[in-house]
């Protein structure tokens, strides 16, 4: 693998006063394994060149090849791996102006996509480190860097909208028979390639995601207090079976529907006693 170039690094006494500074950035990193269990204090694009890799945030994880990227916030806690010559390119920023640009295109502070132009991208990026050697004033590297940024989000929101419809779509109609056909129709994709970019966005199978919507909502009806019974609450979730229903449950949960409310039940009576005995006069 070619040598890494040299990463550019703005001291902070070089933009005080701008809404968003450029951080850092780097055309081509030999890029090691990262792991930051607090977070970093920037928020960062990084994109893939070559080699293979993977980012993991919480119990979602991510391949890292050759066109994938990601947008992370700052303080948001992350790791991503080096399985093989990665290489990456990558800018990073700081300033209350980010922040509100971040939250504009992402509440969740993370973005994940799949098949970009990295060429693009590395050009995008040269500008910045190219205006930087060549001394351009902070505000001349702010506006390059937010503009970076932006054409990262609304690039997402172009790629990602199609497929965020189907997880909406789902969302909201869990009761329903979906087939991965329907959705096909409803995304205006075909099936495979609404396979392949769902896992990508969402690091979980189109079928994987609805059971663990259906799961949650289900155990959301479960213990609500209103006592209803196990098979309206399968087939209120969208499970036909409430066999599979219960088998799909225990497997998520470690208990059965009927332990899980049985022991929810059990920890709120023994609560309920212990208040009332802290309030028993003396």
């Amino acid at each position: 693998m070619p040598n890494g170039e040299r990463i550019i690094f703005i001291p902070e006494s070089e933009s005080d006063g701008l809404p968003l500074r450029l951080f850092s950035a780097c055309r081509r990193h030999c890029q090691e394994s990262v792991i930051r269990h607090t977070g970093a204090p920037f928020y960062q694009i990084l994109l893939v060149l070559s080699g293979h890799g993977r980012v993991r945030l919480g119990d979602r994880e991510y391949p890292l090849t050759k066109g994938c990227a990601f947008y992370v916030s700052k303080d948001m806690p992350v790791e991503y791996y080096d399985d093989g010559e990665l290489c990456s390119a990558f800018v990073t920023a700081v300033g209350d102006g980010m922040d509100s640009v971040g939250k504009y295109y992402t509440e969740s502070g993370f973005l994940y996509l799949n098949g970009i132009s990295c060429e693009l991208y590395c050009e995008n990026i040269s500008r910045i480190t190219k205006a930087y050697h060549e001394g351009a004033e902070a505000g001349k590297l702010s506006a390059l860097t937010y503009s970076f940024f932006v054409d990262f989000f609304e690039n997402a929101k172009r790629t990602t909208t199609g497929i965020e419809e189907v997880a909406l779509y789902m969302e909201r109609n869990l009761d329903k028979k979906l087939t991965l056909d329907f959705l096909g129709r409803v995304s205006t994709m075909s099936v495979s390639s609404l396979c392949h970019k769902f896992k990508d966005r969402y690091g979980k199978t189109v079928i994987e995601y609805l059971i663990e919507k259906r799961l949650s909502y289900a155990r959301t009806l479960l213990l609500s207090g209103e006592m209803l019974g196990m098979k309206e609450i399968a087939v209120s979730s969208g499970f036909e079976d409430p066999s599979y229903f219960c088998r799909s449950y225990k497997k998520r949960y470690g208990k059965t529907p009927r332990e899980d409310r049985n022991s929810s039940y059990q920890k709120e009576f023994t609560l309920t006693n212990v208040r009332e005995k802290e309030v028993q006069p003396f």
